[in-house]
């Protein structure tokens, strides 16, 4: 399994509402559009988000499965497909100091395949990281421009 985390800090913004703006899949497409601006929309729940990795176009399915409130944290689970990134995605949520900021972390584990897989795995990574650093920074601007009115 390959891994990959990133973390961005919503400030001003407590963690359930953070987490509920965030289990509203519709605001995904909008924040994901920075990082994967060929993204299309599969049907409600799912997204397919092209990107160039392993030196080649590959498609990232990304698929809202819930918003998790079940334990101590909260998460939004999505689930990958897609040549070499079947795996899962999450985005936890947790309180920082003060009580107001909100620490979103995106942490995915997928699996790049056989030993092919293995040799491609660090472009891969680098470039859906890189995408996805421009998509948090995005989701972090519109969380703050849709609950505070900045």
């Amino acid at each position: 399994m390959t891994v990959l985390t990133r973390d961005i800090l919503v400030q001003g913004l407590r963690r359930d509402d953070v987490f509920e703006w965030l289990a509203n899949f519709s605001v995904h497409q909008e924040f994901l559009l920075a990082g994967f601006p060929a993204l299309q929309v599969v049907d409600e729940n799912t997204l397919s988000l092209p990107f160039t990795g392993g030196w080649k176009e590959r498609t990232l399915i990304y698929r809202f499965v819930e918003a998790d409130d079940n334990f101590a944290g909260r998460r939004i689970q999505i689930a990958t497909d897609g040549k070499r990134l079947k795996g899962h995605l999450h985005f936890s949520l947790r309180t920082m100091k003060p009580s107001t900021d909100t620490m979103v972390t995106l942490h995915m584990d997928y699996d790049t395949g056989s030993l092919l897989g293995k040799v491609l795995e660090q472009d891969i990574n680098q470039q859906l990281a890189a995408a996805f650093v421009k998509s948090l920074e995005v989701l972090k601007t519109n969380c703050e421009r849709d609950l505070l009115g900045a």
